[in-house]
């Protein structure tokens, strides 16, 4: 009887356990579901752009289920969301706690990338750029390295290492040219270029030259395959009068062109590197611009049009005129900028006026234009 009634009792018990066990199981599966739930609710307010709300479902996940993947991840969207909230401090806490926290989680890279640039906006360049090359040296963050070169590129233009910022973004267009961010290194390396172009910083391409007797900025351009205009910026001349014994630095060097009908860019080569590129117009389809290669042999400021005076609504070629050795085409200027970046022209090249006036200071009579497809 007493074995009887023993394992009855034993029965129940495994029963009970097997009872609560379920349960436990059941009820933290309610939980798991409530948490990715509440997670993807969080993420949906994060990508339809309200933020705020974004912030405090993360800020629940966080507080209410520590540890959890989505609590992880509330760490990296919570930082995001305050960086578009422009509370870049703030961001900067998330990603650190991250960082020490969760140093093996899926989502770092992507948080030292945010956290850099957030350091970068505060102006904190020494922090920012660390940061950055820890993401660069990372093979396990190699989806951020076109990104994390960008950036070192852009902390050092900030200090003024122009020469380094210049080798910074030529890496990403040339390791990662299909990466987005090697539109960003494009327009910036184009940028720095031209603004190398026009300082008195003395490059490996430059010679510092000794004004003689006689000499005019005319001759010396010449002889040196370059514009006096371009002398005249880089020396921050007022006026093309100078005298002897004064030194210029003088690039030394040979610009070439080329011209992408088929992308409608126009891209500028000194020395067969990279300049700086440029939106054009190319002829429409019954007009096409002529392919091939050619040089430039006149140059005109504000030039007339078929009568019509320069700044005439009625003139089409803008401020500049770069003429071709093929009669009746050039690169110019526009009074229609809408037009850019399409093929509607007669053939010509047309340019934004003030990209036509920066062209037209940089290369000499001579240049060799490439026109491809």
């Amino acid at each position: 009887m007493m074995r009887t009634n023993l394992l009855k009792i034993l029965v129940v018990i495994f029963f009970l356990s097997f009872g609560t066990l379920s349960l436990f199981r059941y009820w933290q599966g309610q939980i798991r579901e409530k948490r990715a739930s509440d997670f993807a609710i969080a993420h949906m307010h994060y990508k339809d752009g309200r933020y705020a709300e974004a912030l405090r479902s993360f800020s629940r996940l966080i507080e209410f289920h520590p540890g959890s993947k989505e609590a992880i991840s509330s760490l990296y969207y919570l930082g995001l969301s305050l960086i578009q909230l422009g509370d870049n401090e703030r961001a900067i806490y998330y990603f650190r706690r991250l960082k020490n926290e969760f140093p093996a989680s899926n989502y770092l890279p992507g948080a030292l990338y945010h956290w850099a640039r957030a350091e970068e906006e505060l102006g904190n360049l020494e922090k920012s750029f660390q940061l950055y090359k820890s993401i660069r040296n990372n093979p396990l963050a190699s989806h951020f390295h076109p990104d994390a070169l960008v950036g070192m590129g852009r902390v050092s233009k900030a200090r003024g290492d122009w020469e380094d910022a210049r080798d910074y973004f030529q890496d990403v267009m040339n390791s990662f040219p299909q990466a987005e961010a090697s539109v960003e290194a494009k327009k910036r390396l184009g940028k720095l270029n031209v603004n190398l172009l026009t300082s008195p910083v003395v490059t490996e391409h430059c010679v510092v030259y000794e004004v003689a007797p006689m000499d005019t900025l005319t001759a010396i351009a010449a002889r040196f395959n370059t514009t006096v205009e371009l002398i005249m910026k880089r020396n921050n001349l007022e006026t093309p009068i100078i005298r002897p014994m004064q030194t210029l630095i003088i690039l030394n060097g040979n610009f070439h062109i080329v011209v992408d009908v088929s992308e409608n860019i126009l891209t500028l080569y000194f020395n067969e590197e990279f300049v700086t590129s440029y939106p054009v117009a190319t002829g429409a389809p019954d007009t096409p611009t002529p392919l091939g290669e050619y040089t430039i042999v006149n140059k005109v400021v504000e030039p007339e049009w078929r009568g019509f005076p320069p700044n005439h609504p009625e003139n089409i070629l803008g401020t500049r005129w770069l003429g071709l050795n093929k009669p009746g085409y050039g690169i110019h200027g526009t009074v229609a900028p809408a037009s850019i970046g399409t093929h509607i022209t007669a053939g010509c090249i047309r340019m934004f006026n003030e990209d036509v006036e920066e062209l037209f200071d940089f290369v000499p009579v001579g240049t060799v234009v490439r026109i491809i497809e």
